[in-house]
Order: C-alpha cells, then sequence, then structure tokens
C-alpha cells in the first residue's frame, strides 16, 4: 500500500507545526525573561511563528482557489475568475505577510519603530493594493465572456423588415 505524499504532509505537517510552535514561543517567553542570560530570541520567534505562517499561506491559496472555481460556473467566465482569484491571493498574502512581520518584529523587540514608517508602510501596502485590484477588474472585465441577450419573439423580424424598408428608401 503506498501513502501519497499529499496524505503524508497532512498527517506530518500538524504534528510537527503544532508541538514546534508551543516549544517557540516556550522558549521565547524564557528568552525575554532571561535578562540577556540566554539567547536565540529570532530563532524562537520564527519557531514560534511557523503554525500562523502555514495557515496565512494556505487560506489565501485556499481562498483563490474557491473564488476560481466558483467564478467559472457563473457568468463570469474562467479568465476573469481567474484574475479575481488571483488578486484576492495578493492581497490576501500580502496583508497576511505584513501581520506576521508586525507580530515578528514586536516579539523580537524591534517593533518600536516611528509611527510615520509605520504609516508609510501601511500607505504604501494600501496602494499596491489597490493597485492590484484595479488590475485584477480590468482585466476580469475585459475577459468576460459575451452576453447573449436572445430577443423578444418576433423582434428579430421586424429589424429585418425595418432594414430592408431603409435599404429600398437609399436604392442599396
Amino acid at each position: 500500500m503506498k501513502i501519497p505524499i499529499i496524505g503524508l504532509l497532512i498527517i506530518l505537517v500538524p504534528l510537527f507545526l503544532v508541538p514546534g510552535t508551543i516549544l517557540g514561543w516556550v522558549a521565547a517567553g524564557r528568552i525575554l525573561q532571561s535578562e540577556g542570560r540566554l539567547y536565540g530570541l529570532r530563532l524562537a520567534a520564527s519557531a514560534a511563528l511557523a503554525l500562523p505562517a502555514v495557515i496565512a499561506l494556505t487560506v489565501p491559496l485556499i481562498a483563490s482557489a474557491l473564488v476560481i472555481r466558483i467564478g467559472s460556473f457563473t457568468s463570469l467566465g474562467n479568465d476573469s475568475a481567474m484574475w479575481l482569484g488571483i488578486a484576492l491571493a495578493v492581497s490576501l498574502l500580502l496583508l497576511s505577510f505584513r501581520l506576521l512581520h508586525g507580530c515578528y518584529r514586536k516579539l523580537v523587540g524591534k517593533g518600536t519603530i516611528g509611527e510615520s514608517f509605520q504609516f508609510r508602510t501601511m500607505r504604501a501596502t494600501l496602494i499596491v493594493l489597490a493597485i492590484v485590484w484595479c488590475v485584477a477588474v480590468t482585466l476580469a472585465i475585459l475577459n468576460r465572456p459575451e452576453v447573449v441577450v436572445s430577443a423578444a419573439p418576433g423582434s428579430e423580424s421586424r429589424m429585418m423588415n425595418a432594414e430592408a424598408e431603409e435599404a429600398e428608401v437609399t436604392g442599396h
């Protein structure tokens, strides 16, 4: 019996991530309380944020896959749904990175950066998100399949008659 690699990852990743995250938080707490006798805070902080990082990476990808899958069955079409799914993934990944980076900086004692720098980086993040969504919505609109509106019964023949009358009047 062969175990697929995905099944093995689904079993092993939580098996190692959960205890590693718990031990990372315990180590970070002890290092912070040791008043400089113990070191390795950056490694402990990285271990403490391992599980949140995996969750922060998988949730946007799953959400974007759902948007693409659901959007392909609606009037959006495959290409439009793909662009919106990519925009969702990029947005959530960028926000997850900002959150994890802020937690890491706070944990290792580098969280006291100036307010103007925090404002500039948050403003830059919002500008990037706005650009990503503008491009994605534009591409989704441009790649949307043509919607065919069925005409009311008899309107097609009236249009042909009107075109024929116009051609007779103009002589073409």
